[in-house]
């Protein structure tokens, strides 16, 4: 899920809002979908280009949050620890790095010009 409408490289309009229950239990509604594209930072300062396909569209967010579940309906892995998570592509390739803060990992990405935080 996504805050920022300028972050989508395309998005469209849903026929009826749709509202999503939040890991802490309240509601948001989202009213469009769309493809968002980051620039995932990996080891060694490499950049690599990353697709973001059905990524719903919300303003009431503070950050813009990636779904586990859906990383691995998508076929992808993830491997966590104590410090940070990797996701994998089916070959083990790595395509995102997270590091933890507190409770939450947070992805190192940019898109466009905004640092990116999920």
């Amino acid at each position: 899920m996504c805050n920022d409408s300028k972050q989508f490289v395309e998005l469209r309009n849903l026929e009826q809002p749709e509202e999503v229950i939040l890991g802490d239990g309240h509601a948001v509604k989202t009213t469009s979908r769309g493809t968002v594209t980051l620039r995932m930072r990996l080891s060694g300062g490499k950049l690599k280009r990353c697709n973001l396909l059905n990524v719903s569209f919300t303003h009431d967010l503070s950050y813009n949050l990636l779904s586990i579940p859906q990383v691995a309906c998508s076929g992808k892995k993830t491997e966590f620890n104590e410090t940070s998570c990797q996701i994998l592509k089916e070959s083990n390739e790595l395509i995102a790095l997270a590091n933890r803060v507190g409770s939450l990992y947070y992805l190192d990405c940019e898109s466009g010009d905004h640092a990116c935080v999920a």
